[in-house]
């Protein structure tokens, strides 16, 4: 028995919490338990024996998902990048490194339109933008992805008891809103925009918020408090003095490389990334027609307590979360194929979390070396925040196309992680991923934070029912079919038809098998009109046939003749299709569920800057003049209060010195009292 888990229960005793005759019963089960860890093989086949009650696993289905990735601007690209071994992080780009230190620490994973935000889509000045925090921004556009992925019309859910869980920490983003700089409205952005009523929440446990919001999520769907929840992680506010706080505390590689279990670690690379799931009760995605990516069967939540140091990890309460969620869901541990790790690349923490792993395992189950071990990390570095649900969506992407993808940053497994005679083997290299016994695969996802919360999330693949044979029911419908575009300009447009074209060319080929070549026939530029039509919520004599060539410079005629090049899983041409008068709101999933299962492509956002951050503001202000508030974001320059000229390179150059806000105002307020 632990030291801890005695006194956890002499502390009981002293308060009160548990009777005299419970503190005996409790001392003795856990010196039981120490007598049986001294013989494994017997207790292991022990439990193997006693399966608890499966009916007490979880229902969530996984609708949705979106995200950015160092690397990879969609999930698409990250799945890409994860097949090709390719690392995400590398050095970071100038405007992430203090004008005044260019020596410093270098190295991260940093995402390609962080500083790019549609604030006109969501009806936000261009100002306001300018003052929110990335997170804010980048977790609005990105949760709006989810639901498209999930083919919800996100304006379709206002009023409904939709509840937002999202892990993120403070940015400490420089700015002079009290909205901007709030992280609690992370996750309210998008509620007050959609008018969402379920509950709106920021976890903050350090790196594993995101999937103790997932945990929270469940809990909250199970109950019924929720009828729909996104839950996920956004960790965007990389900068110098962020980088020079972790370097500081001896987590960071001097080396720039995330080397997740290998013998030569040394540290981790501190990266970005926004990650979202769409979460529903499966009974309801199902009955709904939902496109299921993967079922979550499991989830649990637990602290270090006390252990070497206050961020230390602690391999027995790591262990003690991993026996309760699989005893207490009844989920038989040789099921699980893979567990992706969190796996930080440090020299104290993987050790800790493989062993414990594996010290969970061998009392869970008598079997061996079934399950792979491996970490997003490897690829991208440390997300922070949103690490989990990254490792959910890379778990969740593995069992779409079958294959495990290694880890390319690991030679030699570090000599302080013993697998042998153990449950897993490392991940070291691209592999197919299937269950010997035919069964849906499942895995399991670990996240541990610095705050001492840990966490352990268990999916397993959606295997739809077989569809009725021929004959003896309804008859997928392989026809052809035509998919309607919108966008708010032209430019955006052909974007939105770029993206579900190479979604359609990235199709798996069990896709294109639906349909052969002889299912390709022509289609008539009538029904090119009535399929629009019925989206729109008009009448097909409305549609005008004749009307010259839309902005993507295709006309009813010409769409339909492409429409006969795509069958399902092949490419196709898309079209907006000109009206004669106002329509309704588009019957989006009406239409999907009719036509099938629905393509999965996002709308392009459009790329604005918006800058309001640290060496950012003083790189785009050095030396041009003008106040840093007063940027362009379009053809018209944004009108709000003025400055004087070189005040925001002043104030940027103060705030990264270490100086706090209210000190640079009162110098700013004594400057221009002398000037006046």
């Amino acid at each position: 028995m632990s030291s801890a888990n005695f006194r956890d229960i002499l502390d009981g005793y002293v308060k009160g919490a548990v009777g005299a005759e419970q503190a005996r019963g409790l001392l003795d089960a856990r010196r039981q338990d120490q007598g049986e860890d001294q013989g494994r093989a017997p207790e292991a086949a022990a439990d193997a024996a006693e399966r608890p009650d499966r009916s007490r696993m979880l229902d969530i289905a996984v609708v949705g998902m979106a995200g950015q990735f160092p690397g990879a601007s969609d999930v698409r690209a990250f799945w890409r990048n994860l097949t090709e071994g390719r690392v995400g992080y590398g050095e970071l780009p100038d405007h992430y490194i203090a004008p005044e230190d260019p020596a410093g620490y270098r190295w991260g994973g940093a995402l390609t339109e962080r500083d790019h935000f549609d604030a006109e889509f969501f009806g936000i000045r261009a100002h306001e933008a300018d003052l929110m925090s990335h997170n804010q921004r980048l977790l609005l556009q990105e949760s709006w992805h989810a639901l498209e992925d999930a083919a919800i019309d996100p304006t379709s859910l206002a009023g409904s008891r939709t509840g937002l869980f999202i892990g993120a920490e403070p940015t400490g983003y420089p700015h002079e809103s009290f909205t901007g700089a709030s992280d609690a409205l992370v996750a309210s952005r998008l509620s007050y925009f959609l008018d969402l009523r379920g509950a709106a929440l920021v976890v903050n446990t350090a790196c594993s918020s995101s999937l103790a919001a997932v945990h929270l999520a469940c809990q909250s769907l199970r109950s019924g408090e929720s009828s729909l929840a996104l839950a996920g992680g956004v960790n965007a506010g990389l900068d110098a003095r962020g980088l020079d706080l972790l370097v500081e505390s001896g987590a960071m590689s001097p080396s720039g490389e995330c080397r997740t279990f290998d013998a030569d670690a040394n540290g981790t690379v501190y990266s970005e990334a926004v990650a979202v799931l769409v979460l529903k009760r499966l009974s309801e995605a199902v009955a709904d027609g939902d496109h299921v990516h993967g079922i979550i069967r499991a989830t649990g939540m637990n602290q270090d307590g006390a252990s070497n140091g206050i961020t230390a990890p602690n391999g027995a309460a790591q262990e003690e979360l991993v026996l309760d969620v699989y005893r207490r869901f009844g989920i038989p541990a040789e099921r699980v194929g893979y567990v992706e790790a969190h796996g930080t690349g440090t020299a104290l923490g993987d050790p800790v979390e493989a062993n414990a792993l594996v010290r969970a395992f061998r009392r869970l189950t008598g079997e061996r070396g079934f399950a792979a071990l491996g970490s997003a990390k490897a690829h991208i570095g440390h997300t922070g925040a949103p690490a989990g649900v990254v490792g959910m969506i890379k778990v969740l992407l593995s069992m779409r196309y079958g294959r495990l993808v290694g880890m390319p940053t690991l030679r030699d497994l570090n000599p302080l992680i013993d697998l042998a005679d153990s449950a897993f083997v490392a991940d070291a290299a691209a592999d197919p991923w299937q269950h010997s016994d035919g069964l849906p695969l499942m895995a399991a996802v670990n996240s541990f934070g610095h705050s001492g919360t840990n966490a352990h999330v268990v999916v397993e693949q959606y295997v739809p029912a077989p569809a009725p044979v021929a004959g003896q029911g309804r008859r997928e419908d392989t026809s052809p079919q035509v998919v309607p575009l919108s966008a708010r300009t032209p430019e955006r447009l052909r974007a939105y038809a770029k993206n579900l074209a190479e979604y359609l060319a990235d199709a798996t080929t069990s896709a294109s098998a639906v349909a052969g070549p002889s299912a390709a026939r022509a289609v008539e530029p009538a029904r090119v009109c009535a399929v629009v039509a019925d989206v729109l919520g008009v009448d097909a004599e409305e549609i005008v046939r004749t009307s010259p060539s839309t902005p993507t410079g295709c006309g009813p005629s010409s769409s339909a003749a492409s429409a006969r090049h795509w069958t399902p899983g092949s490419a196709a041409t898309s079209t907006a299709m000109p009206c004669t008068r106002a329509a309704r709101r588009p019957n989006w999933r009406g239409w999907s569920t009719r036509a099938g299962t629905p393509p999965r492509t996002t709308a392009p956002w459009a790329r604005r800057p918006h800058w309001r951050c640290g060496a950012h503001l003083a790189a785009r202000t050095r030396g041009t003049g003008r106040a840093s508030g007063a940027h362009r974001t379009g053809p018209e320059r944004t009108r709000h209060r003025p400055a004087r000229a070189g005040r925001g390179h002043r104030v940027a150059r103060q705030l990264l010195a270490g100086r706090g806000r209210r000190a640079v105002r009162r110098r700013a307020a004594v400057r221009r009292r002398r000037a006046a």
